[in-house]
């Protein structure tokens, strides 16, 4: 059971980064499309700073997850290179713990702005700002999922290579 959740949303991982390729195509459009009309023509667009903002803001919460699965966050390799064993294992495991419950207070802490983003709307294009901060919390919900999964494998990494049953990452070809 605990698999197949896990494909399915390794598939949604692959639809969310694809929405973040679009959204960046689109920044990209705007960017250029606000370019052009500001130094060629003279007139400038005042949605389009607004929306870019908005799309990176969708990119980063969105893009999150994917960098959480490739093991592309910021981290000190130091750590990871003075700390051998199962105790690389062991921190392993706590540092997942610990992105898992920031995730987690992020995600429930930005419900808080839900309140204020039904009223407030945003300058240029009016839209409900509880759009921009309902997204801030499912980013963090979905990364909070993501780090849940990084946390089950580098939990049975631990459990496997102290029952003796080589993990993936012991093998080497």
């Amino acid at each position: 059971m605990f698999r197949m959740i896990q494909r399915v949303f390794e598939r949604a991982q692959e639809f969310f980064l694809t929405l973040v390729g679009v959204a960046l195509a689109l920044i990209m459009c705007i960017v250029f499309l606000q370019t052009f009309t500001r130094f060629v023509i003279f007139h400038s667009l005042p949605w389009s700073e607004e929306l870019s903002r908005y799309l990176f803001v969708f990119i980063l919460m969105i893009g999150l997850n994917v960098a959480i699965r490739d093991d592309m966050l910021i981290r000190i390799d130091l750590v990871d290179y003075v700390i051998k064993g199962v105790w690389q294992r062991i921190f392993a495991v706590v540092r997942n713990l610990v992105g898992l419950a920031v995730g987690l207070v992020i995600s429930v802490n930005a419900t808080g702005l839900f309140r204020i983003g039904m009223i407030q709307k945003s300058p240029a294009m009016r839209i409900p700002m509880i759009i921009m901060y309902s997204l801030i919390c499912a980013g963090f919900a979905i990364a909070s999922i993501s780090m849940f999964f990084k946390l089950a494998e580098s939990a049975r990494a631990l459990v496997q290579r102290d029952s003796g049953v080589p993990s993936e990452g012991d093998i080497r070809a």
